[in-house]
């Protein structure tokens, strides 16, 4: 028997002892698995604008979580975002700006709070001119598809 430390073999004895196959479970058993059922996750991220915070500015609670008043995260409950950038749960600046303390201000700058209006990047338009449309013809006819009958 050849022993790894005997130094006539050397690096051969070593590495003949190093690339023996090695019993693993993964190389020995193929299994097949079938799933029966599985539980979705969905995950998002609200689109903020760049620098604000990740918080309502009134619960202070994450936008991934909810406001006082939902039950699950997005439930009829998006994110306002004033003009000024500062954002919040819809039902609680709403409930702030019902109150007469706030006189209509955003909570955290006390500037009159007016929604951001979302931009909207569209497609430049085509001029449509429906007489200047011609139905399309189809190419072939009956005489082409009976050629193709004879075998």
């Amino acid at each position: 028997m050849i022993h790894p430390t005997n130094k006539k073999f050397g690096i051969r004895a070593i590495l003949a002892f190093s690339h023996r196959p090695q019993h693993s479970p993964s190389a020995a058993v193929k299994m097949k698995i079938t799933i029966n059922s599985y539980n979705a996750v969905a995950a998002w991220k609200w689109d903020l604008p760049e620098g604000s915070d990740d918080t309502c500015g009134i619960c202070r609670v994450e936008f991934e979580g909810t406001c006082s008043k939902c039950k699950f995260p997005g439930e009829d409950c998006p994110i306002l975002i004033g003009e000024c950038s500062h954002c919040f749960h819809t039902h609680c600046i709403s409930g702030w700006l019902q109150s007469e303390s706030s006189q209509g201000r955003c909570p955290m700058c006390r500037q009159t709070f007016r929604e951001k209006v979302a931009e909207v990047k569209s497609k430049p338009s085509q001029p449509r001119n429906p007489a200047s449309r011609q139905p399309q013809q189809r190419q072939g006819s009956a005489s082409s598809a009976s050629s193709g009958a004879s075998r």
